[in-house]
């Protein structure tokens, strides 16, 4: 068992390291985007370590820190609006050219494949791997990337905040750290799993109804009519729960 998860996990992050391949080509927006996203984490861990001290000049009745603040906070939220913006702009713009170039390849790829390969796979599969499952796959990439980064970063400027106000409080927190891990790495697991049960979902859809559609004339004359929208029913609803089980 132990083998296969090691197995599992290597395979994902040989995945991985493939579709990071494809953004080399794009790693100035990629570079870009990650600066705006340390300087967006900056920002709010800023933001927590001048909570008290702002609070503690309010109390004393500061008359100079009235007057200025409220065009400090409005800068400083301008810039942090601008700097999410330009780092969720560059680097999903790498995840749309890193999905272009893998539906290019893979319809190259199906376009060379042997009429014996056509023959064992449905119309509705090849369809939905170049539509679907290159965007999900590929956007992975992406996600993966903004969020090791954004929440990374912000964790650890997040840490410097806790350890320069409490150093008792960051002991607190690093204790039950482990346990959070073993959390995330579960629901990580299972969300992959749930993520292919819905593409086939979609595949499954998308197979139906371009089975009924090729052969409408077939479904009228044999009468069944009613057995095609229970199947289209069937996986409609099917892919609906795996929907709802991914959010």
């Amino acid at each position: 068992m132990l083998s296969y998860n090691n197995a599992k996990n290597n395979s994902s992050l040989a995945t991985y390291y493939r579709l990071v391949k494809y953004a080399k080509e794009y790693y100035l927006y990629l570079v870009l985007g990650l600066v705006a996203t340390l300087l967006s984490s900056a920002i709010d861990a800023a933001i927590a370590y001048s909570i008290a001290p702002l609070i503690d000049d309010m109390s004393l009745s500061n008359p100079w820190l009235f007057k200025v603040l409220p065009v400090i906070v409005v800068i400083i939220f301008i810039t942090r609006a601008a700097l999410s913006f330009v780092s969720d702009y560059l680097i999903n713009l790498t995840g749309y050219n890193i999905v272009l170039a893998v539906r290019k390849e893979l319809f190259l790829k199906t376009m060379s494949l042997p009429a014996s390969l056509h023959d064992r796979k449905s119309n509705a599969e090849i369809l939905t791997n170049i539509t679907t499952n290159s965007t999900t796959i590929s956007a992975a990439t992406t996600d993966i990337i903004i969020t090791v980064v954004r929440d990374g970063s912000l964790a650890i400027f997040l840490l410097c905040v806790m350890l320069a106000i409490s150093w008792q409080l960051t002991f607190m927190c690093l204790l039950i750290a482990p346990f959070i891990a073993l959390m995330v790495r579960y629901s990580s697991r299972r969300m992959r799993t749930l993520s292919h049960e819905m593409q086939q979902t979609v595949s499954s859809m998308i197979q139906v109804v371009s089975q009924s559609s090729m052969a409408y004339k077939i479904v009228y004359i044999f009468g069944t009519k009613n057995k095609e929208i229970a199947r289209f029913d069937h996986a409609a609803t099917r892919n609906k729960h795996m929907s709802v089980k991914v959010q």
